[in-house]
């Protein structure tokens, strides 16, 4: 869901889950907020300072955005997936 909500420009706040990827999908500070998994303080936090602070959520809406389309759209993916093809082929 993080990829869907970056897609419409949503600010993320996501557990850090050892050895999922979730915390390298949202980048922590750029497209939202990345909290420990168990820590339930901490993630109503993350939810207050998003909602409370107007600035900050522009910047993650921004930031959520513009990862999306540099990481995640399909031209992008198969952009990466072509340059690492060529890289192989010359090694």
């Amino acid at each position: 869901m993080q990829i869907e909500a970056m897609s419409c420009g949503k600010p993320v706040i996501s557990t850090d889950i050892p050895g999922s990827g979730v915390s390298w999908v949202n980048k922590d500070e750029v497209s939202g907020l990345i909290v420990d998994v168990e820590d339930a303080d901490q993630l109503a936090l993350a939810i207050e300072e998003i909602c409370e602070d107007e600035k900050l959520n522009q910047k993650f809406q921004q930031g959520s955005k513009e990862r999306y389309e540099t990481m995640f759209t399909r031209q992008s993916m198969v952009d990466r997936c072509v340059r690492l093809y060529r890289q192989l082929l010359m090694s």
